[in-house]
C-alpha cells in the first residue's frame, strides 16, 4: 500500500508539472527532479507488480485493481488537457473514496464480510483523509493571499488582514507581519 500510494502521488505531481500555474514548492521540486522521480517510480512499479503477483491473494488483488481503476479515473479527471480544474473539496473526496477503502482491503478480506464496526472505521478514516487533503488545498490556496482572521474581523491588534494593502506593502507584505513565520527557502 505504501509503495502504491507513493507511486500514485508521484504520478499526480509529475502530471501537475505540466501546468505553469502550480507554484507550490512540491510542484517545483517535482519539475526539477522529474527524471529521477520517473526512474524511481518505474523501479517501484516493477517491485509493486512482482510483489502483488507473488504475495497478494486473488480477492484482495481484484479489490486493489478496482480501486486502482478509480484512481486512474481520478488522474484522468484532474489532468485531462483543457478540462476544468475540479474544486479542492471534490478532489479531496475522490482521494478519500479511494485511499480509505484501499487501506482497509486486508481487514475486509480477513473478515469475510463487512462488519459494521469496520465500515464505520473506514468511513471515519475517509473523513480524516478528506479533511487532510482539503486543509492542504485550502492552505496552499491561502498562501497566495492574506489569510482570513483567526477569530473575527477587527479582533486583536497587529493582525495582517486588518492593515490596508498600502500599509502591508510598506511593512514588506502580509507575510512579514507579526505572527507569521518567514517563508521557507528550500
Amino acid at each position: 500500500l505504501a509503495l502504491a500510494t507513493w507511486g500514485y502521488y508521484q504520478a499526480d505531481r509529475l502530471l501537475d508539472t505540466r501546468m505553469q500555474e502550480k507554484r507550490q514548492e512540491r510542484h517545483r521540486f517535482h519539475r526539477r527532479h522529474r527524471w529521477q522521480l520517473l526512474a524511481a517510480a518505474a523501479a517501484g512499479g516493477g517491485v509493486l507488480i512482482v510483489g502483488a503477483a507473488v504475495w497478494i491473494p486473488g480477492p484482495e488483488l481484484r479489490a486493489y485493481a478496482a480501486l486502482g481503476g478509480l484512481g486512474l479515473a481520478y488522474l484522468l479527471w484532474t489532468h485531462w488537457p483543457g478540462a476544468p480544474r475540479p474544486a479542492v473539496a471534490a478532489k479531496a473526496a475522490a482521494v478519500a473514496a479511494v485511499f480509505a477503502p484501499a487501506a482497509a482491503v486486508p481487514a475486509w478480506a480477513g473478515a469475510g464480510s463487512v462488519p459494521a464496526a469496520l465500515a464505520a472505521a473506514v468511513a471515519l478514516f475517509a473523513g480524516a483523509c478528506w479533511l487532510n487533503c482539503f486543509a492542504i488545498g485550502h492552505w496552499e490556496a491561502s498562501r497566495e493571499a492574506p489569510p482570513p482572521p483567526l477569530i473575527a474581523p477587527g479582533w486583536g491588534s497587529g493582525v495582517p488582514s486588518q492593515a490596508s494593502p498600502e500599509v502591508r506593502e510598506k511593512r514588506g507584505g502580509w507575510r512579514s507581519q507579526p505572527g507569521f513565520p518567514a517563508p521557507m527557502n528550500v
